[in-house]
C-alpha cells in the first residue's frame, strides 16, 4: 500500500491469515512464535502450524496414524470451527 500511494485507496485483498485476528488460540500462536523465532510469524508459518495441527488431531481422534483411519477425520475438519490460528475468522465463525 505504501508504494501504490493514493492509487490503493479504497483497494481490498483477500488474505489466508491475519496475524491481528483476536482469538484466544491465535494470540497464543502469534505470542509463542515470537519468543521462539524473534519476529512475527507470517501466514505460511500459521498455515504450517494449522496443518500441523488438523494431522495431530486426527491421529489423535483416530488413536492411529493410519492413512485410512485419518482421512475421514480430516476430511469433516473443513466444516467445523477449529480452535487454531487459522481456523476462524476475526468474527469467531467458520473460514
Amino acid at each position: 500500500a505504501e508504494i501504490a500511494g493514493d492509487a490503493a485507496e479504497g483497494a481490498i485483498s483477500g488474505a489466508a491469515w491475519f496475524i491481528a485476528n483476536p482469538t484466544l488460540e491465535n494470540r497464543a500462536f502469534v505470542d509463542d512464535y515470537k519468543a521462539e523465532y524473534g519476529s512475527d510469524p507470517d501466514q505460511f508459518a500459521a498455515q504450517a502450524y494449522t496443518a500441523a495441527w488438523v494431522l495431530a488431531k486426527a491421529i489423535q481422534d483416530a488413536g492411529s496414524a493410519d492413512r485410512a483411519a485419518t482421512t475421514g477425520d480430516m476430511k469433516t475438519m473443513g466444516s467445523q470451527l477449529l480452535p487454531c490460528c487459522a481456523g476462524r475468522s476475526c468474527e469467531g465463525k467458520t473460514r
